[in-house]
């Protein structure tokens, strides 16, 4: 069963959802002049890919976690409200990204 699947990494896939999300933006009647992306792999090269395919907008494409040390899911694992009621549950735990450690 696995022998005959296609085999793509993270990085495309990545890759492959930015950019439908970006061919989306104009068929929901937006005007898109700048995008925000968190780099998977070389920044540089895939901001270029992106600006080619895409020539009317503005790609900043950088590693955000090292830039942004406040994200969204760093908030949302901080303020996160488990149902289990454990006096103990440990909240050491993290995103699974570098620095996304939460402590509280």
């Amino acid at each position: 069963m696995l022998k005959n699947r296609n085999k793509i990494n993270l990085n495309e896939i990545s890759h492959d959802s930015a950019i439908g999300l970006i061919n989306r933006v104009p068929n929901m009647r937006f005007l898109l002049t700048e995008v925000y992306l968190d780099s998977v792999g070389d920044a540089e090269k895939y901001r270029i890919e992106l600006s080619e395919r895409f020539p009317g907008i503005k790609f900043v494409v950088a590693k955000a976690d090292s830039l942004y040390p406040v994200v969204t899911r760093d908030r949302a694992l901080r303020e996160w409200v488990f149902d289990e009621t454990a006096d103990n549950l440990h909240r050491n735990f993290g995103s699974g990204y570098p620095g996304g450690l939460v402590e509280r």
